[in-house]
C-alpha cells in the first residue's frame, strides 16, 4: 500500500504507522478537506424556526392588499416583477420549505384541485403544502416571475402562508435543513 500523502502537505502517513487510516476515514478526510476549501456543506447558522418567521411576515402585506396588482405591475413594467413578489420569492427560497428535486412528485390532480379552489390549500398536510409551494417557485423560475405574481394576485400564496402559519404554530411543519 502506498503512503497516503498528508492533506496539509507536510509529510505522509505510512501504511505501517500508528496513524494508518481506513478507507472510510480517508474518504471522510478528503471530503472534509474539499468542503473546507470550497465552503461546501456549511450548515445554516439559524434555527429552523427563524427561517419561517420572515416568510410569515408577508401575511399582513397580503391582508393590506400589496399583492392585488402584481400582474398589472408585471405587464406595465416590461415584465418586471413587483418588488414585493421578488422579496416573497427570496423568503420562500430561504425558508427551508422548498424541496430540491422532489417537487415533481406532486400529483397533477392536487394542482388542478387547488387551481379550481385556492381554499383547498388551507387543508393540505405539511408535505403536500411544501411540495405545492415548491411547484409554484419552480414554475415561477421558468416563467420569469409571472407565475408567482399570478399566485399572489389570485390569493393562492396568501392561503398557503396562512396554512404554513397554522402548521408552524402546531409544530407540524419542519423546514428542510439544507447545507449551503
Amino acid at each position: 500500500m502506498r503512503p497516503l500523502k498528508s492533506l496539509s502537505g507536510q509529510g505522509s502517513i505510512e501504511s505501517g504507522s500508528k496513524y494508518k487510516l481506513g478507507y472510510n476515514q480517508r474518504i471522510e478526510t478528503i471530503t472534509m478537506t474539499i468542503s473546507a476549501m470550497f465552503g461546501l456543506f456549511k450548515k445554516r447558522d439559524t434555527h429552523p424556526a427563524d427561517t419561517i418567521a420572515p416568510l410569515l411576515d408577508f401575511i399582513p402585506r397580503f391582508e393590506a392588499g400589496q399583492f392585488k396588482r402584481a400582474i398589472d405591475y408585471y405587464n406595465k413594467h416590461d415584465n418586471n416583477v413587483l418588488p414585493e413578489v421578488q422579496a416573497l420569492r427570496k423568503a420562500l427560497l430561504q425558508s427551508g420549505l422548498i424541496y430540491g428535486h422532489e417537487w415533481a412528485r406532486l400529483p397533477s390532480t392536487v394542482l388542478l384541485k387547488i387551481w379550481k379552489n385556492p381554499d383547498d390549500l388551507s387543508a393540505l398536510d405539511a408535505h403536500t403544502l411544501q411540495t405545492t409551494l415548491t411547484a409554484f417557485v419552480r414554475a415561477d423560475h421558468l416563467s420569469e416571475g409571472i407565475v408567482l405574481s399570478a399566485m399572489c394576485q389570485q390569493g393562492f400564496i396568501h392561503v398557503a402562508l396562512d396554512r404554513v402559519k397554522t402548521l408552524h404554530n402546531n409544530n407540524e411543519i419542519t423546514p428542510i435543513l439544507r447545507f449551503q
